[in-house]
């Protein structure tokens, strides 16, 4: 699979790891919506770019798990719309990345307590 990093497992985190899956669904979709940009983009990402989508990628996995140790697993959702912005901006530019990170928080919030 040429993507494979997008997936992500390319760092190991201990224990954290086997106890949550959560970081890797949300790595994964955030994969997914890149590679989504990347399609849709007029121009294709050359490598500092695709090396930018992985940074993002790693970037935000690293703090998914150390909000999960530190015990606050339950904030991860603030970060969503943050996350969306890096994983899209080095296909879509500035512009088009906060209007997927304003989607992103519309989406939020319009969903149902939990």
């Amino acid at each position: 699979m040429p993507d494979e990093w997008l997936q992500g497992g390319t760092t190991e985190f201990c224990e954290i790891r086997r106890e949550s899956n959560l970081p890797g669904k949300i790595r994964r979709s955030l994969a997914r919506l890149a590679a989504t940009a990347r399609d849709r983009a007029e121009e294709r990402l050359e490598p500092p770019g695709a090396r930018a989508v992985q940074a993002a990628l790693e970037g935000a996995e690293l703090l998914m798990y150390s909000e999960i140790v530190t015990g606050r697993g339950q904030t991860l959702a603030r970060y969503l719309p943050s996350f969306a912005f890096m994983a899209v901006l080095p296909s879509l530019g500035r512009r088009r990345a906060l209007q997927v990170a304003e989607r992103a928080a519309e989406l939020l919030e319009s969903r149902p307590p939990q």
